[in-house]
């Protein structure tokens, strides 16, 4: 069984508040959460509230951050301070995990150092990283300048987080051409707004699929505009099916047809095609 290390979060959209937590083995804690929400026991009378008005499917799990046991506490801490200053609803019932968690004793011995080292970035400090020309720095530079680990910048650049800045391919996380800069997204909001493109228009335009622009749009807060007519024309299907016999990837499909992903996989779905990449 895969065993993953790190910080969680489990969200309410109806509530629009989060619950924080951390787990030397994330999958199986995400198992004891519904658990215990199931049968009307969770200890966090928040999150057990939330469950009961509004059933597990209106609750999401995501990992923040992945990272070695011994950081949990402090990195758990970290976000919740971070989710905290950006005034978002908190599940938690304890502003502090060390004291919620451990004695005074014990929470002494949790090095400086380390608290230095895994410092929560800001969204224009994550931009700055992403915007830098990586064949004059290093990872470990990039670590060292904004105290954090190796392993969080590395994060970053491959997606795992702040995804919806960075946006990297899962088929090609490494490449770093493949993120988006500040004034890409910059120019993806003015298409919209300003010179009220629609998003298959601007997909063809910036290169990008619509799901990164969709996504782009609701972070920055912009009031998505209602689509006359979403349904998918028999040609255009036809054009989904040949592009994907021919070998191209579900990302280069989407930037050529306007065709979100979910839409795709409902395509080949339906015509007995088997979605490998």
């Amino acid at each position: 069984m895969k065993k993953t290390s790190g910080i969680y979060k489990i969200y309410c959209k109806q509530e629009d508040a989060y619950y924080i937590g951390s787990s030397k083995q994330i999958e199986i804690r995400w198992r004891q959460h519904k658990k215990a929400l199931l049968n009307n026991s969770h200890r966090n009378i928040n999150l057990q509230n939330s469950y009961n008005n509004y059933g597990l499917e209106n609750l999401s799990f995501n990992v923040v951050e992945k990272c070695s046991i011994d950081l949990l506490l402090i990195l758990e801490q970290k976000w919740l301070d971070f989710y905290n200053r950006e005034k978002r609803n908190i599940y938690n019932i304890s502003d502090n995990v060390v004291s919620a968690s451990l004695n005074p004793k014990v929470a002494d011995k949790i090095g400086v150092s380390n608290r230095e080292k895994t410092n929560i970035l800001s969204r224009e400090q994550v931009l700055d990283i992403i915007n830098m020309d990586m064949s004059k720095t290093s990872m470990k530079e990039l670590a060292d300048k904004y105290q954090v680990s190796k392993t969080t910048i590395t994060d970053i650049f491959k997606g795992r987080t702040w995804s919806w800045l960075t946006s990297t391919s899962k088929d090609n996380c490494t490449d770093y051409r493949n993120l988006i800069k500040p004034q890409e997204i910059t120019n993806i909001i003015d298409l919209y707004t300003n010179e009220n493109k629609e998003v298959k228009e601007i997909v063809k335009i910036v290169g990008r699929n619509s799901s990164t622009i969709y996504r782009i749009l609701r972070n920055n807060n912009i009031q998505l505009r209602k689509q006359a007519n979403t349904r998918i024309t028999k040609e255009r299907e036809i054009l989904v099916i040949d592009l994907y016999k021919n070998n191209k990837l579900i990302s280069t499909i989407c930037s050529e047809t306007g065709v979100s992903k979910t839409s795709i996989y409902r395509i080949l779905k339906r015509n007995n095609i088997p979605a490998i990449r």
